[in-house]
């Protein structure tokens, strides 16, 4: 009888980890622009950061001679080939300053699942992130999933849309175990200003917090802005943070799947530093030459759009100078309307535009 009863139990079907997290808002958007395409329909999808640029023609040949290798079609270490980390580490010092050792890189399958595994290697159940807002839909649902509890901090225009050491100073408890750091931000645009670095991360060394950073959109500056590692500028920090960079924005590589993260010496896998390396990615200057390509295409495009947002009469728009993926528009109190205007200008056919567009939660985007 006992057994009967057992097994006329209803059986959850997934775990209360799993139920607990929400659906990607930005995939599904990105989905939805998808399918009306599909059907015909004009979209302009503003869901998914992706460029539509392709990814540069020297980095697609490398890979094609990679797969041709018979060597390549063998296992590979989990934190990735060895002498790939050692130029990541070069890369690193290269472009931000911060050295580190081959041993402190990892080497993932895509943004989502780095960031997931650094609040899992980090986070204990009931351990909490402070998170600013707005952020990638991403960063709360990954911290729930490994077992923290996000702390929401909402920034406003007035403070540029960063986080403040005082505000930090006021949600901070007992439980606090890391804080996310994302400049330039995803999806404000918001660069932090190497002194406005250099406070938090001095505050997190103070309160012994882990600082996690992503630095995806390095590159992606623009005007006056300047990007800032903060283990670089706060050296006491670094064994205490980890970096989350990859390829996928600067080279128009998000199919691609490759995101590369440093723990600090202390956490991270130690491994040998020898073995292969896509030699594409160390063809001279080029890479940076498609930097440089994908900024002045992108502010020719807001030239364009500025130019006929004048013509068109509105003359009230303020545009935060920092442009992410396509462009992040702040003080807007219709938002919905002057993103679609925005839309129909860009598109050319004004009366008939159809949008993908999130204009919801300001925390959410990509």
């Amino acid at each position: 009888m006992a057994a009967v009863v057992a097994n006329s139990l209803p059986k959850s079907r997934v775990s209360k980890r799993l139920a607990a997290i929400a659906e990607s808002a930005t995939l599904a958007v990105d989905s939805k622009a998808k399918a009306l395409q599909a059907k015909g329909e004009h979209v302009i999808g503003f869901g998914a950061g992706e460029p539509d640029f392709p990814t540069p023609e020297y980095i697609v040949e490398a890979a094609v001679r990679a797969a041709r290798d018979p060597k390549a079609h063998r296992y590979t270490p989990a934190a990735g080939l060895p002498q790939l980390r050692e130029a990541i580490a070069v890369k690193t010092k290269r472009d931000s300053g911060f050295e580190c050792a081959a041993s402190q890189v990892l080497v993932t399958v895509g943004g989502k699942y780095a960031v997931f595994v650094a609040f899992a290697a980090l986070c204990d159940p009931g351990d909490e992130v402070i998170c600013p807002a707005p952020y990638w839909t991403t960063y709360p649902e990954a911290i729930t999933l490994a077992g923290g509890v996000p702390v929401v901090i909402d920034t406003t225009q007035e403070t540029e849309f960063k986080v403040t050491v005082e505000q930090l100073e006021r949600a901070k408890t007992a439980k606090t175990k890391v804080l996310l750091f994302v400049s330039p931000d995803n999806p404000s645009g918001a660069v932090y200003s190497r002194e406005e670095t250099i406070a938090i991360g001095k505050w997190a060394v103070a309160n012994d917090v882990w600082v996690v950073t992503d630095e995806i959109y390095e590159h992606l500056t623009y005007g006056k802005h300047v990007f800032t590692s903060m283990p670089t500028v706060v050296p006491e920090i670094a064994d205490r943070c980890v970096i989350v960079n990859g390829v996928a924005k600067t080279y128009a590589m998000t199919g691609w799947r490759v995101v590369i993260f440093f723990f600090g010496q202390n956490a991270a896998q130690r491994g040998d530093a020898r073995a292969h390396y896509i030699h594409g990615m160390r063809r001279g200057r080029q890479p940076f030459k498609y930097c440089f390509h994908i900024r002045r295409e992108a502010t020719q495009r807001l030239e364009f759009l500025l130019v006929r947002l004048q013509l068109s009469g509105r003359r009230q728009l303020a545009m935060h100078q920092q442009m992410r993926d396509l462009f992040e528009f702040t003080g807007i109190s219709d938002i919905k309307n002057v993103v679609a205007t925005v839309v129909q200008i860009i598109a050319g056919f004004a009366d008939r535009a159809q949008c993908g567009i999130t204009c919801g939660d300001a925390r959410e985007g990509d």
